[in-house]
């Protein structure tokens, strides 16, 4: 696992160290290899002094042969590396310092790094975890070419996800010219640099053995992206809109996407020259780290189906609901919401504008405003389904424009048995009951209890659900055990202290209106908690769900 920034001050170094201690604690053997250019640091990181040993110690050696012949001496250089690594003193885990900023060490070229992490594959371990450092120097692009697993880290800053996506897009430069190497490529390159690798796979579409070459060459690698200091969930959309623009120009999916909250006990322990993850060991970034690893490995096991084939079709094949990252029951309120994250970094100053020429961007916003225009309405969404079905991309039953129908007939049905006023009867508000009264200074949530109370009548009764071992909690799951046990939505707020509007939303598995995944999870525990279920096996079994959701709208 390599990890580059694009911009300096990201928390690049903090968190390559900190990963790096949480998977030796796993019981996993991990070298923590430092090819930043700027310095080596990553040793004060990890609350070790800068060791004897270090990069330095290779800079005289010429570039490793690769042929299959000098398959010895190639070995004998990985010897050497293996040679650098020096104890950390936490169990399971050792460091290779970086080249010391020293005018004695003898200067290294920008090949060094990718030449280095060619040799981490037959390091004696089970992961290296490399911290190529920050910026755009041609050190850390050349590195960033050379990695097949590239964890990309950045802030919500404007500035940082420019640099990022401009640090990616010559990592995928590199892809190219590596993939296509013994022809000319000085019109892909323009046609790279205006329209992304997209226009470039649809300009070689034609040519089959080339085009298969470079999709060989991108199922061969993969990125994740790390959202670290966070401080609001609009700066959570963030991801989103670096996700829409890796997706629509440069063909890429991004996966895990972890995004870590903004944490004082960072700053300090940088500051301190602190472990992280020793000194503060309850802070928000540990916890993060703990998710990158599970979603890490979660999307590192293989996939039944074969990768690529849609993901390279031009955005001009793109149905609406792709264009817009949404699900195809979606409400109006979701399709609007993720019209403005999807919009936003395309339009005039957006960052979109880093990887692609304004007159390519202006082609995207217009599909995204198309679709927009499109799914809003409920009359041109029905249309729109409906061509859809016939042409057999979708299922009736998945869309929602369509099943809404029916849903409508069901409800004007249930207010006029339950819920409507019948002709004749009073206006009148019926005088309050004390003791159904809500306590003096109790917050109102969303709607009466009265109100809540007709729709839980209203709901059908519930069939019979499987048993403990064989259930799988989603929303749908959840609700229909909390009326199982006669509880109300306002009681389980009491009880959880989780506002009505944020329960109805996991019940409904609206992901768009809950919180990040950390309060996220913590709401699930309470919950299960409540209702007397498992709550490890109801937090990992709704966190799939959400978590798919979250692919899916990068």
């Amino acid at each position: 696992m390599a990890l580059a920034g694009g911009k300096g001050g990201v928390g690049t170094t903090l968190l390559a160290a900190n990963l790096a201690i949480h998977l030796a604690r796993q019981g996993r053997e991990v070298i923590l290899l430092d090819l930043a250019p700027s310095g080596p640091s990553a040793h004060a990181h990890i609350g070790v002094p800068f060791p004897q040993r270090h990069l330095g110690e290779l800079l005289p050696e010429s570039t490793p042969p690769r042929d299959d012949k000098s398959r010895r001496r190639r070995r004998q250089s990985a010897s050497a590396l293996a040679k650098l690594c020096v104890a950390s003193g936490i169990p399971n885990l050792t460091i290779i310092a970086g080249v010391p900023d020293d005018p004695s060490c003898p200067p290294r070229d920008d090949t060094f790094g990718a030449r280095i992490l060619g040799l981490a594959p037959e390091l004696p371990c089970d992961i290296v975890i490399a911290d190529l450092g920050s910026g755009h120097s041609r050190g850390v692009r050349m590195s960033c070419r050379a990695a097949t697993s590239l964890l990309m880290v950045t802030t919500p800053e404007p500035q940082a996800l420019r640099g990022l996506l401009r640090l990616h897009a010559n990592a995928l430069h590199g892809v190219m010219e590596e993939a296509l190497s013994g022809i000319d490529t000085t019109e892909l390159t323009a046609l790279f640099t205006s329209l992304g690798l997209r226009g470039v796979l649809e300009a070689i579409h034609d040519r089959s053995r080339l085009h298969q070459r470079l999709l060989d060459a991108l199922e061969r690698r993969r990125y994740g992206l790390i959202l670290n200091q966070v401080r609001t969930q609009a700066e959570v959309e963030a991801a989103t809109r670096i996700g829409a623009v890796l997706s629509m120009v440069q063909a890429v999916v991004v996966d895990p996407v972890v995004s870590l909250e903004y944490d004082l006990s960072a700053v300090q322990a940088t500051g301190e020259g602190k472990v992280l993850s020793q000194s503060y060991p309850n802070a928000a970034v540990v916890r993060g780290l703990e998710r990158l690893i599970t979603a890490f490995t979660i999307s590192s096991k293989p996939s039944r189906k074969p990768r690529g084939g849609n993901r390279y079709a031009p955005v001009s094949t793109w149905h609406h609901y792709r264009i817009l990252a949404l699900d195809p029951r979606s409400s109006p309120r979701e399709v609007q919401r993720h019209y403005q994250w999807i919009r936003a970094p395309f339009q005039a100053g957006g960052e979109a504008e880093a990887v692609a020429t304004r007159t390519h961007l202006d082609t995207v916003l217009a599909r995204v405003e198309a679709a927009y225009r499109t799914l809003l309405f409920l009359e041109n969404r029905r249309e729109y389904d409906q061509e859809l079905v016939r042409a057999g991309i979708m299922e009736r039953s998945s869309l929602r424009a369509l099943a809404q129908d029916v849903h409508d007939e069901v409800s004007a049905l249930s207010n006029h048995t339950d819920g409507g006023q019948r002709a004749g009867e009073s206006t009148a508000p019926a005088a309050a009951d004390p003791s159904t009264s809500p306590p003096a200074g109790k917050k109102s949530y969303a709607g009466t209890t009265a109100n809540r109370a007709q729709k839980e009548v209203a709901t059908p009764p519930d069939e019979d659900l499987p048993s403990p071992a064989d259930r799988h909690y989603n929303g749908t799951t959840l609700g229909r055990l909390r009326r199982r046990r006669r509880m109300d939505l306002d009681r389980i707020a009491e009880i959880t202290k989780i506002r009505v509007p944020q329960i109805e939303s996991m019940e409904t598995d609206d992901y768009s209106s809950l919180p990040v995944p950390v309060f996220l999870r913590g709401f699930l525990r309470a919950y299960a908690i409540c209702l007397d279920l498992d709550p490890d096996k109801v937090v990992n079994d709704y966190m799939e769900g959400y978590d798919a959701w979250a692919r899916m709208r990068l």
